[in-house]
């Protein structure tokens, strides 16, 4: 896991090669895909990302994390599991454990983030293809909403579409793109 400072005191944790403790049962899985530019390449790909974004007195989270399998295909195929449980089991150690309560899985109201996610990182850089497995998240009871799932789940796309095995800092910086915070 590496922690990262971000601008505007956004502060980051991303893993590679491994989950957190954030792996949930899911009550359904919501399935699409997307028409990509270029095949993909490479080996499967494990990897998540915590992000925490101060808005003055409030901040937005969301962890989001899974599988990556590139392909031939010319399409990125999307499995996101849900869960029904606003109450999930608590997630230790998140960032925000001092000011917000964080439980385990990526609830119905959030997938429009994820959704939204993939496809803005898609329009950004699309050549990326092959099969991506959503099935490691966290929400706060707070500070989770639909524009905090869209902005880290467009850099985990981001993260398995441009950086390497073992990236330096600089690279994992460059997949997080301020989010939109218009709307909460």
């Amino acid at each position: 896991m590496r922690s990262l400072i971000l601008d505007r005191h956004r502060k980051a944790r991303v893993w590679l090669g491994e989950l957190p403790d954030a792996a949930y049962l899911a009550d359904r899985t919501i399935g699409f895909t997307v028409p990509t530019a270029a095949p993909g390449s490479g080996s499967q790909h494990v990897a998540a990302i915590e992000l925490m974004t101060p808005l003055g007195g409030r901040i937005m989270y969301a962890l989001v994390g899974g599988h990556f399998t590139p392909d031939q295909s010319g399409v990125l195929e999307v499995s996101v599991d849900v869960t029904n449980m606003r109450t999930g089991r608590p997630f230790a150690g998140s960032l925000v454990q001092s000011i917000d309560d964080v439980c385990v899985g990526l609830l119905a109201e959030y997938v429009d983030g994820v959704v939204e996610g993939v496809h803005s990182a898609i329009e950004s850089n699309d050549r990326i293809s092959g099969r991506l497995v959503i099935d490691c998240a966290a929400h706060g009871a707070v500070g989770s909403s639909i524009v905090a799932f869209r902005g880290v789940t467009r850099s985990l796309v981001r993260l398995f579409s441009s950086v390497g095995l073992d990236p330096d800092d600089a690279e994992l910086m460059s997949v997080f793109v301020r989010s939109d915070t218009r709307r909460g």
